[in-house]
C-alpha cells in the first residue's frame, strides 16, 4: 500500500517570518501560542519565549511559574511542532532545561512530564502525542500517560522526521537506520504499531547528480561551502535536510544540498560548494 501520490520539484515553502515569530492556534481557534524573541544560545540552538492568550478575550495567560522555566535556554519551537491537542486542551511545551511540559490554559495550570523528547507531535483528531526519545516513539494520552511504544532504529546523530496523516491515526517517519542505508518514509498505525506502508525516499534518484564525482567529500566533516562563512556536514548530500510538513495540503517538502562546484581543497580537505534543492510530495488523502 502507497500513501505517495505524486512527487514534484518544488521551490522552498518556507516563510521568512517563521525564523522570528511562530503562531499556533488551537483547534477550537479558542487559544493563541506565540513562539517568540528566539536566540541561538549554542551553535544550532535556539531557545523562544512563548506567550498564550485567549481569542475570544484577547487577554494573555499568565502563569509566573511557567514563565521561570522559560528562563536560561528557554523553548525548544521547531518548525515540525504540532503543540496543541485535538481537544484544545493542553499545549504541549519543549524546554530545553525542563523537558516536556503540558498547559493548560483555561486552568491556567501545568505538568512536567519528565522526558526531553527530540520530537511533538499531536494526533489532529485524536489525543495522541507522538514524541521521539531514545530509540523509541512513545504515544502519550493528554495526561502524559504511556499508550504505545514503538522501538525504531536510526542513524547516529540524525533524528527520524515525523507527522500524522489527516485520520489521525496514521503517522509517517522519515529517515534511515544507519549512515550506509537509504531514506525512507515509514506509515505506522498509531493504535497497534503495526507498519502500514515502508517506501524508498533516495535523494541520490529524486534530485540526482553525479555522485561519483563527490566520493571524495568527507561525509563527516563540514565539507559543503554554502558561503564564505557558512558550511555544513558532507552527509547532507545523502539524506534529507530540511522536512516540512503542511497537513492541510497533504504535501511533504524536503530539501537536500546538491553541488555547484567541482570539489577543491579548503583547510587542507576536500570540499565543494553546494545550494538547497527541494522536492514536493504529494500524498494520497
Amino acid at each position: 500500500m502507497s500513501f505517495i501520490s505524486e512527487i514534484n520539484a518544488s521551490n522552498p515553502p518556507i516563510n521568512d517570518d517563521l525564523w522570528e515569530r511562530r503562531e499556533f492556534v488551537s483547534p477550537d481557534r479558542s487559544w493563541l501560542a506565540v513562539f517568540h524573541d528566539p536566540y541561538e544560545w549554542h551553535m544550532g540552538a535556539t531557545g523562544w519565549q512563548l506567550s498564550v492568550s485567549s481569542l475570544k478575550t484577547r487577554v494573555a495567560i499568565i502563569n509566573s511559574d511557567l514563565e521561570k522555566l522559560s528562563n536560561g535556554k528557554g523553548l525548544v519551537c521547531p518548525l515540525d511542532y504540532s503543540p496543541w491537542s485535538a481537544d484544545s486542551q493542553v499545549l504541549a511545551l519543549r524546554f530545553w532545561q525542563s523537558g516536556l511540559v503540558f498547559f493548560e490554559p483555561l486552568s491556567n495550570d501545568f505538568q512536567v512530564i519528565n522526558l526531553h523528547p527530540h520530537s511533538v507531535q499531536w494526533s489532529p483528531i485524536a489525543n495522541y502525542l507522538l514524541v521521539f526519545l531514545n530509540g523509541q516513539f512513545a504515544i502519550l494520552d493528554k495526561n502524559g500517560k504511556n499508550l504505545n511504544t514503538i522501538n525504531w532504529k536510526t542513524a547516529e546523530d540524525e533524528l527520524p522526521r515525523v507527522g500524522w496523516m489527516p485520520s489521525g491515526t496514521v503517522f509517517f517517519i522519515i529517515g534511515r537506520a544507519s549512515k550506509r542505508a537509504k531514506p525512507r518514509i515509514t506509515f505506522v498505525n498509531a493504535e497497534n504499531g503495526t507498519v502500514i506502508s515502508n517506501e524508498l525516499l533516495d535523494p541520490v534518484k529524486l534530485l540526482p547528480y553525479n555522485n561519483d564525482e563527490y566520493k571524495s567529500i568527507p561525509r563527516g566533516s563540514y565539507s559543503l561551502v554554502l558561503s564564505p562563512t557558512t558550511r555544513s556536514v558532507g552527509s547532507l548530500l545523502d539524506t534529507w535536510h530540511d522536512v516540512i510538513y503542511d497537513q492541510a495540503k497533504g504535501t511533504i517538502f524536503l530539501s537536500v544540498y546538491r553541488p555547484i562546484s567541482k570539489v577543491y581543497e579548503l583547510d587542507r580537505r576536500p570540499v565543494c560548494q553546494v545550494e538547497k534543492k527541494w522536492i514536493a510530495l504529494k500524498m494520497y488523502a
